[in-house]
């Protein structure tokens, strides 16, 4: 469901240069969508009751060492996921935009609220 909205930024900013962040289960997607990108992998799933809090804390720090190491303008998070919208302020990038339904939305620049259901 991401991708009409990832088709209106390409052609909204044609010079623009896009990097993903994303869950295993799509990196090969996206690598063949988008082969100039860089593809990020989120390694371990949070919520997961395998994962120790430990885990959780060094792959956020990971992750935002990496972001900060990377110039970025913008980020969008689509799923209103609280962990990148954290991810998205602390790795200090300005403009972040993302979904408010699942909390931290005061880390972000811009928010938008989810569709509704029927």
């Amino acid at each position: 469901m991401t991708l009409p909205a990832l088709e209106v930024l390409q052609s909204r900013f044609p010079g623009a240069h896009l990097d993903f962040l994303v869950g295993e289960n799509v990196r090969d997607l996206f690598a063949l969508l988008f082969p100039d990108s860089e593809i990020r992998v989120v390694k371990r799933n949070w919520v997961s009751d395998v994962v120790s809090l430990s885990d959780i804390a060094s792959e956020v720090f990971r992750q935002i060492r990496v972001l900060r190491c990377g110039v970025y303008d913008l980020a969008i998070d689509f799923r209103g996921d609280l962990r990148s919208i954290i991810l998205m302020f602390f790795a200090g990038i300005p403009e972040r935009w993302g979904r408010d339904g699942t909390g931290g939305h005061f880390l972000l620049t811009r928010s938008f609220s989810p569709l509704p259901t029927r």
